[in-house]
């Protein structure tokens, strides 16, 4: 390529940058027209957009086609081109530097490779990192601090909380983090590289709500985003729970998207979360928008994991799931009993006898499984649904009939 051509060169990529529209090669009949139009405001100079077309390739010509002495000055005025021999000749340095250095890290490689041969066999370095809960300010909504220390590493590694909430990246320098936990529960904090295994962990979060506690948020949104509570006070005088979609409208939701309400009741007991009783009674909303699966959770929630259930309405059983402490499903065969109308009333029973859990639906046994990783004390009960949904009551008691949660009309 000649020097002249060279110099058209950095000219057009110039121009392509300042543009912002992509390769030429994609470019449309619109876009030449554009630029065109953004070439005569800047520089006083049209140029036709047939003429951009053969200059950036989109109209081929039978010879090298070169711009007019005027228009290639308007180009490199647009450009912020004012000495494409300066250009050519940094170029020319930087690479000429890049080899230099391309030979020292390939020497550097392989005194490295050379080291590494004549080395022990084991040479795998363990991560050091440690992780500390220093406090927790705050209850449902609460703010927890925590202190760390990881190394820097290629890989990031980020501190993950579990309850659905995406890992937050930490940054080897800082030391101390805090974060904002939107909802009730327990959480389980450690360090790891994303999705891998736990390299530290701390002591449990707990966050206990005032007493039962609705809030409302976006189906799959970032758990940065807003989360709305919502007053007892609205709910139904009907219904052991339910909120109508006008005061969710009230409170700023938009109930044409689809909207996860939950109601959370966490408080610390020493009851055993192995063995206990919910009994309850639910239904979805008869009718939400842009929601075809209804679904309603069922959760019972210890100190070390949790119980969890999740009905669907017909057609929809690749979205169940059950977890009962170390194990989980989900869309399987044995959840198809879970899928039904979720429009009717429907009365659920979670039995758990020294870790053997039954289900019944409407009387009949649902699920039947044994765990062997106890879910320690009882801390929390939840149901989730997905557009808004009804209980007529929920009651959770220990294997003396004593009650620790209970909500009615």
């Amino acid at each position: 390529m000649s020097r002249r051509d060279k110099h058209l060169e950095i000219i057009k990529k110039a121009v392509v940058d300042k543009f912002n529209c992509g390769k030429p090669k994609n470019w449309q009949n619109k876009d030449f027209e554009e630029l065109s139009f953004k070439i005569k405001v800047e520089t006083k100079i049209l140029i036709s957009k047939s003429t951009l077309k053969r200059i950036f390739g989109k109209n081929k010509t039978g010879e090298s086609y070169y711009p007019q002495p005027a228009t290639l000055e308007a180009l490199q005025i647009f450009g912020g081109i004012k000495d494409p021999e300066a250009v050519l000749q940094n170029q020319k340095q930087k690479f000429q530097k890049s080899a230099i250095w391309s030979l020292l890290a390939l020497v550097s490689l392989s005194f490295s490779l050379l080291l590494l041969a004549s080395g022990p066999e084991d040479d795998k370095q363990t991560l050091f990192t440690e992780l500390k809960l220093e406090r927790i300010e705050g209850s449902s909504p609460s703010t927890v601090f925590f202190s760390y220390d990881i190394p820097v590493t290629e890989d990031s590694l980020f501190l993950h909380l579990g309850n659905g909430i995406d890992p937050f990246y930490l940054t080897p320098h800082r030391k101390k983090t805090s974060l904002y936990l939107r909802f009730p529960g327990v959480f389980h904090p450690y360090i790891a590289k994303r999705d891998k295994e736990i390299l530290s962990a701390s002591e449990r979060v707990f966050v206990p709500s005032k007493g039962w506690q609705a809030l409302g948020y976006y189906y799959l949104q970032p758990y940065s985003m807003r989360y709305y509570p919502i007053p007892m006070s609205y709910n139904s005088p009907n219904y052991a729970f339910h909120i109508d979609g006008k005061d969710l409208n009230r409170l700023g939701m938009d109930t044409s998207k689809i909207v996860v309400l939950r109601l959370d009741n966490f408080q610390k007991t020493s009851s055993d979360g192995d063995t206990f009783i919910l009994k309850t009674k639910i239904k979805s909303s008869e009718f939400w928008p842009a929601i075809r699966c209804n679904s309603i959770y069922i959760s019972v929630v210890g100190e070390y994991s949790k119980i969890l259930f999740k009905t669907t309405n017909e057609g929809c059983s690749a979205h169940s799931e059950y977890r009962i402490s170390e194990k989980a499903g989900y869309g399987t065969d044995e959840l198809i009993k879970f899928c039904l109308d979720t429009r009717e009333w429907h009365e659920v029973v979670i039995k758990n006898t020294n870790k053997h859990v039954e289900v019944y639906l409407n009387d009949e046994l649902a699920f039947e499984d044994d765990y062997l990783e106890s879910l320690g004390n009882i801390h929390g009960v939840s149901l989730v649904y997905h557009g808004s949904g009804y209980a007529e009551y929920l009651t959770l008691e220990d294997q003396q009939d004593n009650t620790i949660f209970s909500i009615q009309k």
